[in-house]
């Protein structure tokens, strides 16, 4: 929202605000301390030609169009009232704390895959892992294919004087770029909440976004997410090994990472910058699940929560607020 300058009656405010309204500019008047009215464009790229009208505006006030715009102005507003009304009919809320409009997993086979694939490779890390690398479980061999780096390679970055991390996947294993997402911690206390929440979190907004945006992309989103998410945790440290800075991997993690988090936090970076930016969109995200989210997101990055894959988080919220804001510009 813009100043464009000011004029001297409510009664000139008001007329000036009515006309700007018919010709396709929103704005409003507001007082000043020195009993002058304000005028302020909501629009960043009508500013110029707001000014121009302010300008002829002060010329001759009471000019015909000006004194006969309230009517006008009158009907657009209660026009774009019915229209707001009815939006707010096809608008889901999606709340934190409740199961509400996205808990359904009917018409949302991704989301519903996402979840099986995850939960089934969690208990069968849980269940079928030894930890033996003669003769690996079930899960240990699971986890050994899907991570970012595999064991061989894991092992020789931490000693090697120049650590590549990108070492087994240059060897042709690219699924590795999106497959650790699908994984979450095994042994541990944090073992159940780890996968837990972030299947909640999956569990609130798959849904009700997958069914906004269809399967395909929906699925494209996620694929796009992980992506960004595992390049950022998998490359940055590498990147950063052997500078001041590696110091703090502490806090941003490391190469060895797991989770689903990554593309939680870019779906909800979507989802909050798609549907504040694009008004027919049809999902709303809770206010108090933003502050919630972004509440851990620092308590993570300030090493609150012990280890966790900051990076993979920071690059998920990024790309998701990136490709949500692309959208919704493109909606416009």
């Amino acid at each position: 929202m813009r100043q464009i300058g000011k004029l001297s009656s409510e009664n000139h405010a008001a007329r000036f605000v009515d006309y700007l309204l018919t010709q396709g500019i929103h704005s409003k008047a507001d007082p000043n301390s020195q009993g002058e009215w304000l005028v302020w464009i909501h629009d960043e790229n009508q500013v110029d030609q707001a000014r121009t009208e302010l300008e002829a505006f002060r010329s001759n006030p009471d000019d015909s169009r000006y004194r006969t715009a309230g009517d006008e102005a009158a009907g657009i507003r209660k026009m774009e009232q019915l229209r707001e009304k009815e939006r707010r009919k096809n608008v889901h809320e999606v709340k934190h704390r409740s199961m509400g409009a996205g808990s359904g997993l009917s018409g949302a086979p991704v989301t519903k895959g996402i979840l099986v694939i995850c939960i089934t490779i969690a208990v069968i890390g849980m269940f079928a892992s030894n930890g033996s690398v003669k003769d690996p479980g079930l899960g240990d061999q699971i986890y050994n294919a899907l991570t970012f780096l595999s064991p061989e390679d894991s092992a020789a970055y931490r000693i090697s004087p120049e650590p590549n991390s990108l070492r087994t996947i240059e060897r042709g294993q690219v699924w590795r770029l999106i497959t650790p997402a699908l994984l979450h911690a095994r042994f541990g206390s944090m073992a159940i909440m780890h996968i837990g929440f972030n299947m909640y979190m999956l569990f609130m907004l798959g849904p009700i976004l997958e069914r906004r945006v269809g399967s395909f992309q929906f699925l494209l989103l996620n694929l796009a997410l992980a992506l960004a998410g595992n390049l950022a945790q998998g490359v940055v440290p590498m990147l950063l090994y052997g500078t001041p800075l590696q110091q703090y991997e502490t806090y941003y993690g490391g190469v060895d990472f797991l989770g689903y988090s990554g593309v939680i936090y870019g779906l909800f970076g979507y989802l909050w910058v798609r549907s504040t930016n694009d008004p027919t969109f049809g999902i709303m995200i809770n206010q108090s699940s933003i502050i919630i989210l972004m509440i851990w997101f620092f308590l993570c990055w300030f090493g609150m929560m012990g280890g966790v894959a900051n990076l993979a988080h920071t690059g998920g919220l990024v790309a998701g607020l990136a490709i949500g804001y692309i959208q919704a510009m493109m909606r416009r």
